[in-house]
C-alpha cells in the first residue's frame, strides 16, 4: 500500500523557466512525499498543479502529459477506459493503472504484456 507522509515544514522548490532568454523563477511548495513503493516510479512522478506543468514544458492549455481519474467503484474500471479510449486521439496512449501496474511488476520478465 503506497505510503504517504507529511512534512513537518514546507519546503519551497524552485525552477527556473527561459523566456526570451530570461530567467523566470516558479516556486513551489512540497507538501508531502509519496511512496508507492517503486523507486522508478517515485523518482519520475510529481502531483502537481497542471497549469505549472504546461506552462514550465511551454503546452497549450488543451495538452496534458496524463490524467488520473478517481472512481468510486473500482467495477467500473474497464467500462471508463473503454469510454475515454474511445474518445481520446488515435496517436494518445490510453490505459488504465491496473494494466500499467501489470506490465511494470511483469514486464521484464514476459516479453509481450499479460492481461488482467
Amino acid at each position: 500500500m503506497p505510503k504517504h507522509w507529511e512534512l513537518p515544514q514546507e519546503i519551497e522548490y524552485h525552477h527556473f523557466l527561459f523566456e526570451d532568454r530570461l530567467p523566470i523563477r516558479r516556486s513551489f511548495v512540497v507538501s508531502g512525499l509519496y511512496d508507492s513503493g517503486f523507486p522508478d516510479f517515485d523518482q519520475r512522478i510529481a502531483f502537481a498543479d497542471l497549469r505549472h506543468i504546461q506552462k514550465i514544458y511551454q503546452w497549450e492549455s488543451h495538452l496534458v502529459g496524463a490524467l488520473e481519474m478517481t472512481l468510486t467503484d473500482f467495477d467500473d474500471i474497464e467500462t471508463l477506459s473503454e469510454s475515454v479510449y474511445d474518445q481520446v486521439p488515435a496517436h494518445t496512449t490510453c490505459r488504465t493503472s491496473r494494466s500499467a501496474t501489470l506490465r511494470f511488476l511483469i514486464g521484464s520478465h514476459f516479453s509481450t504484456p499479460i492481461s488482467p
